[in-house]
């Protein structure tokens, strides 16, 4: 650990979103987030695959062992949060 912490006045949520270049969901959530004001880490899998290989090692770990997710996959406090449907109401519940 690189000793990075996120910390909220409120709740302490360590926030990780990992996006796709082009990803119109991806784009979205991000606005979402900064509109909330809490803080994150985004971590892109475009041009990084080790990146990409982090985040599926995090889905692996849930049992998501296809080929494909519906981007973008969050990692709160640890636990994966994939395929979400509606991203709004994710996002507002976080706050």
């Amino acid at each position: 650990s690189s000793g990075t912490q996120l910390v909220s006045t409120g709740k302490k949520e360590s926030i990780v979103i990992y996006t796709l270049y082009g990803c119109g969901r991806c784009i979205l959530a991000l606005k979402e987030l900064e509109k909330s004001g809490i803080p994150f880490k985004e971590k892109s899998i475009t041009l990084s695959p080790e990146n990409e290989a982090m985040m599926w090692g995090e889905l692996n770990k849930t049992g998501n062992i296809g080929a494909q997710v519906q981007m973008p996959v969050f990692i709160i406090n640890g636990k994966v949060f994939s395929n979400i449907g509606d991203l709004e109401t994710f996002i507002s519940g976080l706050k």
